[in-house]
């Protein structure tokens, strides 16, 4: 046989001096589910848990559901001969700036031949590009 979790109540009765005793019946929880949150680049998030809605016992705890990583994605604007240009490195969901990063602007362009005669082939003079900082830029990786 199950053993009863009892409780026990005083009520006053009408009469000053005597009193009489009222058994209650332990009743069960009453469980209410936290629901989850999910984490995000800028907030750790929350599992589901549960509580009772009379007591306010937890019966499942919730637990620290750590911060997303970025998600980063660049945006170019080329450097020209007259403007430096950026690339700008930010998270898509959040926003946030992550870093930025400057691409001097052209200073100088110059041709390692500006004239030549005509010999029927096909002349195609070295091109020299240089950055405001004096870097020597290279084709199809600057």
């Amino acid at each position: 046989m199950m053993k009863k979790n009892y409780g026990k109540k005083l009520n006053p009765c009408h009469v000053e001096l005597s009193r009489e005793k009222e058994t209650i019946e332990k009743t069960a929880h009453k469980a209410v589910t936290d629901k989850a949150v999910a984490a995000t680049c800028t907030k750790e998030g929350l599992t589901a848990g549960k509580h009772c809605s009379v007591c306010g016992t937890v019966l499942v705890e919730r637990k620290t559901v750590a911060k997303k990583n970025h998600t980063v994605k660049d945006s170019v604007t080329k450097a020209t001969t007259g403007k430096d240009g950026k690339i700008v490195s930010a998270c898509s969901v959040c926003k946030k700036t992550i870093r930025t990063t400057v691409i001097p602007k052209v200073s100088t362009i110059t041709l390692s031949a500006t004239k030549y005669t005509y010999d029927g082939n096909t002349k195609t003079p070295k091109i020299t590009v240089k950055d405001s900082k004096g870097k020597v830029l290279v084709k199809n990786r600057d």
